[in-house]
Formats: structure tokens, C-alpha cells, sequence
């Protein structure tokens, strides 16, 4: 019968340990030593004093009333080695779990597999903070935006009078050093270019202004008027491998003329209802300063 209370004993004991966790497993060890013995021994005395009249019959052969007690003796004793197996388990998971956080020892926590990035020693400079190096192992790449690019071509503002001053270009009168000046209408005009004043050139006729060779301009800027007291004058700028471009103003007001240049060759012409020639000034937009 002493089997019984002990069997509860150790069951409850392993199963208040698996319930609380790992250091109620640790105790478990402790818990047999320290209190199974003592219970066995109260269990043992129990049952001995209940056992010298277990067994015990009538002279009709039934079972008396001692042998219910002999049995509600045992049913005790494994309760309370159940209640003692559990409850002397609890009790060391919490004294050693007391002890643990009064002597700073909690246990830890498992750490993450990490690999730690070992860093580089700081040097110290002259007149300035301590630079922190890169870690050790970063390769430094450079990137997209660190990149500097090629410098892109620089172009310039090159005056008609240089283009017209170049020894590939073919003019009539342009070039001058000096700007002269037309009075049109209250407006003093500068120029340095001119069609052919002995001329009568009529639509749709052509002057020719500036003739010029294959280039290094991506555009070309033309001012001009006409010194007629009425109607109007063209300029036109034509390419070998481009529509042309053209502009009119009246008589008594200056006209602009913006073309784009493909780099080839380019003519720069006039026309007027009257005859009169154009006068012009402006520049073109090269990446040399002679614009070839």
C-alpha cells in the first residue's frame, strides 16, 4: 500500500515541474531528497497503523467496518503525498526564483544569432573632432550620385561680327569693329551687318548677309531692320539638312529671328517689299569661340 501515496507523490511533483518551467525541473532532484523521504516515512506510519486491522473479516466472512477504514486511511495518505509532491515542488520554484532575483543571477534570455560588425579604431586630428572611421568590413563603393559626370561641352555667345570676320565665311558687308546705328522710328539701332544697299532685292528674290561654313553652333539669335519708310523685311536662315526659318517686322520696328543650327552649313538672307536692304546684329551660340 505504501506504493500508492508515494506513486501520487512523484506524479504531482513531475507535473507541477513541467507546469512551472525550467528551474521547477531543476528542483525536482531536491524534491525527492527532501521530501519524499519524510513523507514515505508519515505514509509508512499511516498505513501500518491502518494495516494491522486491514484484512480483518466476520466470522460470516464480509468485510468489517475496519477494513473502510483501512481504505479511507490510504485514500489520505494519497492526497495529502499528491498535495505535498505538488506543493513542495512550487515552493522551491519560488524560494529559488527569490533567491536568483535577490542575488542579481536571472537567467537569460537567449540572444539572437547576430554577427557583430567589428569597427575601426577612431584617429585622433589636429583642430578638429576625432572622424570616426568606416567598419572594418564595408567596402566603400561609390555611388551613382557620387559620380561626377563628363562635363558637358561649354558653349559661348560668339557676336555675328566674329562669325562674319571668320576666313571660311562668305559676306557682303559684316564684320565691322564698331557698331553703327539706324534711327528707326524713335529707336536708335546698333549693327554690324548689312545686304546690299545698291541692290533691289524683292521677294522672292534673296541677299545674301553672311554665308557660313560647317560649325560648332546649336542656335542663332538675328536683330534687324530695314531703313524703307514702308512695308516690311524678311530674314531667313536656311540649312542643308533643316527647313528654313524666317521672320518679318514692319518697317519702322527691329525683328528677331531664333533659329537652330545642326552644325552644318548655314545662309543668312533677306528681303524687303520696298527693296531695301536688312541690318543686323545679334550672336550664336558655339562651343568655340570662333564658331568652326
Amino acid at each position: 500500500m505504501i506504493g500508492v501515496p508515494l506513486a501520487a507523490a512523484t506524479t504531482s511533483s513531475v507535473v507541477a515541474a513541467l507546469a512551472l518551467g525550467n528551474n521547477a525541473r531543476d528542483q525536482l532532484s531536491q524534491m525527492a531528497t527532501a521530501n519524499s523521504l519524510p513523507l514515505a516515512i508519515v505514509i509508512f506510519v499511516i498505513t501500518t497503523a491502518s494495516g494491522g486491522v486491514a484484512g480483518r473479516t466476520s466470522p460470516d466472512g464480509k468485510t468489517t467496518r475496519t477494513s473502510l477504514i483501512t481504505w479511507l486511511s490510504l485514500g489520505a495518505a494519497t492526497v495529502v503525498a499528491a498535495i505535498s509532491g505538488a506543493g513542495g515542488i512550487m515552493w522551491l520554484d519560488r524560494v529559488s526564483a527569490e533567491e536568483m532575483a535577490a542575488e542579481g543571477q536571472t537567467r537569460p534570455l537567449p540572444l539572437p544569432s547576430t554577427t557583430l560588425t567589428p569597427r575601426a579604431p577612431v584617429l585622433p586630428s589636429i583642430g578638429t573632432s576625432s572622424p570616426t572611421l568606416p567598419a572594418a568590413n564595408q567596402t566603400a563603393s561609390p555611388s551613382a550620385s557620387s559620380i561626377p559626370s563628363p562635363p558637358e561641352s561649354v558653349y559661348t555667345q560668339v557676336p555675328i561680327a566674329t562669325l562674319c570676320n571668320n576666313s571660311q565665311a562668305a559676306v557682303y558687308i559684316c564684320g565691322s569693329s564698331t557698331d553703327k546705328t539706324k534711327n528707326i522710328g524713335d529707336q536708335v539701332f546698333l549693327y554690324v551687318g548689312e545686304g546690299n544697299g545698291n541692290a533691289v532685292v524683292r521677294p522672292p528674290n534673296w541677299g545674301r548677309i553672311l554665308e557660313f561654313p560647317s560649325n560648332t553652333c546649336k542656335d542663332l539669335t538675328v536683330d534687324f531692320v530695314t531703313d524703307a519708310t514702308q512695308g516690311e523685311v524678311t530674314i531667313r536662315v536656311i540649312q542643308t539638312d533643316r527647313p528654313a526659318a524666317s521672320a518679318t517686322t514692319p518697317y519702322n520696328r527691329p525683328g528677331r529671328l531664333s533659329a537652330k543650327l545642326s552644325g552644318s552649313p548655314f545662309f543668312l538672307q533677306y528681303n524687303s517689299t520696298t527693296g531695301r536692304p536688312a541690318f543686323v546684329n545679334g550672336y550664336a551660340t558655339c562651343r568655340s569661340a570662333s564658331g568652326t
